[in-house]
């Protein structure tokens, strides 16, 4: 399930690459780090983009965590026993959530 879970941010990632810096993790336990504006080479941590994304993602039932020194980084922390259908909605709730925020 980590692997689904990952590919499916990497997916999400190259669907924005400006915020989306890097994805990481191991497992179930994975990160995604937010910057400013990765394709310019900005890699200056956006911890606005974190308050945004757990707003959105929130008020469509999805709750996220925050991480990393500068609290640029969004952590996704699922039970161990997620099923492949509540990482399918999990990673729709973040695509529309990503979306909204690029707006």
């Amino acid at each position: 399930m980590g692997e689904i879970l990952k590919d499916g941010l990497i997916k999400i990632q190259s669907d924005h690459r400006e915020v989306i810096g890097e994805v990481r993790g191991k497992g179930l336990m994975v990160g995604l780090e937010l910057v400013v504006d990765e394709t310019k080479k900005d890699r200056t941590p956006n911890p606005d983009a974190v308050d945004r994304l757990m707003e959105e993602t929130k008020d469509r039932g999805l709750l996220i965590g925050r991480g990393g020194l500068y609290g640029n980084c969004v952590r996704i922390s699922p039970s161990l026993n997620i099923g492949r259908s509540e990482i399918d909605e999990a990673l729709s709730i973040l695509a529309s959530s990503f979306r909204s925020i690029d707006q």
